[in-house]
């Protein structure tokens, strides 16, 4: 990341000793990823043994919260498939869809965490684990 585009993130979220990175995942950051990895389906559990020893590596260069993963190679299985996750959450304010979490992997591995908003500015971190809403799509005829 340039020293501009660092600068400008940090403006945005102030850097603490606490976001320094590698660094444990925060509450509700683990809260996002354990909920996401709830999913009932064979290919998540290598990715819930992954979750166990996975460390944020950075931030998205946006300004938003949304982290880079790292699992540790020695303790957790690479997973078969890619595993795209989507969830919906819930503004509390008006009832309407308005964050969406995403999941990626890459190669098999947990890989980024991300937060996708609609609203002017990003949120400043993500959301309570009793906003989370699994995605579903519209039934077809």
């Amino acid at each position: 990341m340039s020293f501009a585009a660092r600068h400008t993130v940090e403006k945005i979220r102030p850097v603490t000793a606490a976001m320094r990175f590698p660094r444990s995942l925060t509450a509700r950051e683990r809260a996002a990823l354990d909920f996401l990895l709830s999913a009932d389906a064979p290919t998540v559990e290598a990715l819930r043994i992954q979750a166990q020893s996975v460390r944020a590596t950075g931030y998205c260069s946006c300004g938003c919260p949304s982290i880079h993963l790292q699992a540790d190679s020695e303790q957790a299985p690479e997973a078969m498939e890619r595993f795209p996750v989507i969830s919906s959450v819930n503004d509390p304010g008006d009832g309407e869809d308005t964050l969406w979490l995403l999941l990626f992997t890459e190669r098999g591995w947990l890989s980024f965490l991300e937060i996708a908003w609609i609203a002017d500015h990003p949120p400043k971190e993500f959301p309570s684990p009793d906003s989370l809403a699994t995605f579903s799509t519209p039934e077809t005829d």
